[in-house]
Order: structure tokens, then sequence, then C-alpha cells
């Protein structure tokens, strides 16, 4: 797991970084996205389905487009700032990541939405496991290389 977290941070690193230097007119959004709020919807809600996920992104504004990537086949896409980026690899992993900003509370915010859907507090720092909905899954918070990213996957065992 820790490597494809590794290999997902560089992807989206690349994402924003790209993304930044793209020079389309894009509309505003109405309202800056949250992050703990994507990942509920978009990662959190949909159990790692592609299609799930890419209807519930398309509500926050995020359109997702799927992509090989080193033979893994990789749904990803940003919103209109190109200041959120989902990415996820279906059925295996999907994330949420955006530029380091610090938000109060970003931690606190994903560790109590993964408590309150799987009935009791995450133990421990993250990578944690954790059951939703009747299924185990890995969670991961990283503050790295510019970026926050919100990650939960299968466990690897």
């Amino acid at each position: 797991m820790a490597n494809k977290c590794v290999w997902l941070a560089g992807v989206m690193a690349l994402g924003m970084t790209c993304g930044a230097a793209v020079g389309q007119t894009l509309a505003a959004p109405a309202k800056a996205l949250d992050t703990v709020e994507v990942f509920e919807k978009v990662c959190l809600n949909t159990a790692l389905s592609s299609d799930k996920a890419a209807a519930a992104a398309k509500t926050l504004g995020i359109d997702l487009a799927t992509h090989v990537e080193e033979s893994v086949t990789i749904t990803l896409g940003a919103d209109v700032t190109f200041g959120l980026w989902v990415l996820m690899v279906p059925g295996q992993i999907c994330s949420v990541a955006t530029p380091s900003h610090n938000a109060a509370g970003l931690t606190d915010r994903f560790l109590t939405t993964i408590g309150q859907r799987a009935g009791s507090a995450p133990a421990g720092p993250t990578p944690f496991k954790a059951t939703v909905d009747g299924r185990v899954y890995v969670f991961h918070w990283q503050h790295d290389k510019g970026m926050d990213l919100l990650l939960m996957g299968q466990p690897s065992d």
C-alpha cells in the first residue's frame, strides 16, 4: 500500500502542476470545494466504484476521465480551478488531493468522518484499517510534497 501511496502522490503532484499550467478559460466555482466532503462523497460513499465515483464527482463539478498509466487503469479529474484532484484505481484506491493549505482541522475532520461511517473512532495514526458498510478498507492521510492527500483503498493482505 505504501508504494501505491507514493505513486499516487507523484501522479497527483504532476496533475496539479500540469493542470495549473493549462491556459483554458474556466469559470470559477460557486464556492470552494471542501476536501473532506469531496472525499466522503466521491470515495467513501461509492465503495471504490468508478461509475458511482464519477457520478458523485460530477455533482460537485469534477469530471473524471479514465486513462491507462504504467499498465494501470486510473480515473482522474480536477475541479475547475485545478486546486482539487480526484484519482482512482477502480476497485482498489480512491484519493482526493489539494495543494497544502494547512486547513484547520483537516486531519481531525478526516478521522471523524471515517469514524462516523465505521461506528467507532479510528485507532492510531494513519494508515489504519476500518470497516465501512461491512467492508474493510485502509485509510491514509498524507501531508507531503506541497499537498494534502486523503486516501482509501483495499487492504493488500
